[in-house]
């Protein structure tokens, strides 16, 4: 039976997979989205600062940095056009420690291995540098329909389910810091057109959004080294001074004579 489902869901080609994401951030949905996490990404890209940055987006049409302070940007797909580079997401044309910000949008959940991908991303990222994930929410509404569009055929569905919490965890074992988690496109569709300020924090903490963004620091742990803890010594020529043998005082015993072993006062 297992195998069955496993044929029947298995993932479209990688061509008609990316004409099929295209399809969809075209539509309605696809374009609120895509409106929800321009807002969230301007928002923690703003206090990022440095000589090059990286987006790995499933859609290699979008440009989600524009708004960003870094110097050079940098986009990559398997399937890019021409203008940008094309290599495989697990396989960076990028030297270690090279990147100061790396916005992975949507692409460790269409990936064979995630894991491979998240440790490829570790390897180009600067200490302290930026990594910024966006993903679809399992636990929301979409969440629940795409539990049950998986099955139908050529989906996009047909993807990882990663929760937020599962990826703060895998990040964490690479040596990242997570400095927050939001949340947007909520639903019902009214919450989002609020204007009120208190639900809009609100709902960028609620965890049942449409989607997540994890925003993360990498981490580098310093070496300090060991000194001897050394004591002052009283005299400072201690050191010097020849070490004199410690005098032992004893009394021969007479065997014939039994000594007591303390004297008592006469009167």
């Amino acid at each position: 039976m297992r195998e069955s489902l496993k044929r029947f869901t298995k993932q479209p080609d990688p061509e008609l997979l990316l004409s099929l994401l295209q399809q969809w951030f075209d539509g309605e949905t696809g374009q609120l989205m895509l409106k929800r996490q321009q807002a969230l990404i301007n928002e923690a890209i703003a206090a990022s600062f440095g000589y090059h940055l990286l987006q790995l987006s499933v859609d290699p049409r979008l440009q989600l940095c524009t708004n960003s302070r870094v110097q050079n940007n940098y986009q990559s797909h398997p399937l890019a056009s021409s203008g940008h580079m094309r290599s495989a997401f697990d396989q960076l044309p990028f030297d270690s420690e090279s990147l100061d910000v790396v916005l992975v949008h949507h692409v460790q959940e269409y990936v064979s291995n995630p894991h491979t991908l998240l440790r490829e991303i570790q390897r180009v990222i600067i200490p302290h540098g930026h990594l910024i994930i966006i993903g679809f929410n399992p636990w929301s509404a979409l969440g629940l329909y795409a539990q049950f569009a998986r099955f139908l055929p050529d989906s996009i569905w047909q993807n990882h389910r990663l929760s937020s919490c599962r990826l703060k965890d895998w990040i964490s074992l690479l040596g990242f810091e997570t400095q927050c988690c939001h949340f947007g496109y909520h639903s019902p569709a009214w919450l989002e057109r609020s204007d009120k300020p208190a639900l809009k924090r609100f709902l960028k903490q609620w965890p049942l959004g449409g989607f997540y963004m994890i925003s993360a620091i990498k981490q580098q742990a310093g070496m300090l080294p060991i000194k001897p803890s050394w004591k002052r010594a009283r005299d400072p020529f201690a050191g010097l001074s020849p070490v004199k043998p410690r005098a032992t005082h004893y009394m021969p015993i007479n065997k014939t004579e039994k000594t007591p072993l303390y004297k008592e006062n006469i009167v």
